[in-house]
């Protein structure tokens, strides 16, 4: 639940962090499509773990878990690298993308511990039968 709603309201704040720099209300950052489109993914990935959730029809594999963890992994790093490349050019790339990076640390601890419960449930299971 916590990996759904963080996807969501993240990718929630981007838009309104665009629109801000788009009107001027927000220090200029560069506009990353790729990095855009990752959190998009990110926030539908989120949503539709939500909606099985809510509907007592949540089925995750390691194949969700495994395209969920790449993702979180590319905007972490994403954001690490901006902050590191952008900071002098760009005062305020720290302090807009820090949050975000901790969010998306926090999904991808999350998405690494469900993966690994995951797993070693898979794992019992086939030494049972």
């Amino acid at each position: 639940v916590i990996v759904g709603f963080n996807a969501i309201l993240m990718m929630v704040i981007e838009i309104i962090i665009e629109v801000l720099i788009l009107t001027e209300l927000y220090p200029k950052l560069p506009f990353r499509l790729d990095f855009f489109f990752l959190t998009i993914l990110s926030a539908l990935l989120g949503w539709q773990a939500l909606e099985g959730i809510a509907h007592k029809q949540f089925d995750t594999s390691i194949n969700a878990l495994q395209v969920s963890g790449l993702v979180e992994a590319a905007l972490i790093t994403g954001d690490v690298v901006f902050m590191e490349t952008m900071k002098d050019e760009y005062p305020a790339a720290i302090s807009t993308r820090a949050p975000f990076a901790i969010l998306t640390g926090t999904n991808l601890v999350l998405v690494a511990y469900m993966y690994a419960n995951l797993w070693w449930f898979h794992h019992e299971e086939d030494e049972k039968g």
